[in-house]
């Protein structure tokens, strides 16, 4: 049985996840700059991928009834060019939020959030999805 507070807390941080991997400038005045061991690539990563993902497929949130496949669906190129992106150095933080192709992941978690505007009616849910930058740690 798909318990409510497991989902609502899942979504919310998936949610938080793409938002602060869209924030690019946010990321600019944060990695290598704060205290947060959050703040940099590493851990975005590991967050999204581990945490959430636990293995990097939509296939068992899914499952489980965290998210829909139609959700799943409009993230998925922003899925694919973040797990298809490998930095030289992924402690290298100006080089990252300088490159090209992190800048395209950035851009694709953006777009994402905005279609999943489009499918997300819950106030919480949308409120993570309306603001342009993570919440200060």
């Amino acid at each position: 049985m798909l318990d409510r507070d497991q989902r609502r807390i899942w979504r919310e941080r998936w949610l938080a996840s793409l938002t602060e991997i869209s924030a690019l400038e946010y990321q600019r005045r944060t990695w290598g700059q704060t205290s947060n061991p959050h703040d940099g690539y590493v851990e975005y990563a590991e967050c999204y991928f581990t945490d959430l993902l636990r293995g990097g497929s939509y296939e068992t949130p899914i499952a489980e009834g965290f998210l829909s496949f139609e959700e799943a669906f409009v993230v998925a190129e922003f899925h694919l060019k973040f797990d298809q992106y490998k930095p030289v150095d992924p402690y290298a933080f100006g080089q990252i939020i300088a490159d090209p192709a992190w800048i395209e992941v950035t851009e694709a978690a953006r777009r994402a959030r905005q279609a999943l505007l489009k499918l997300v009616t819950d106030s919480e849910e949308r409120n993570i999805l309306l603001h342009a930058e993570p919440a200060p740690a």
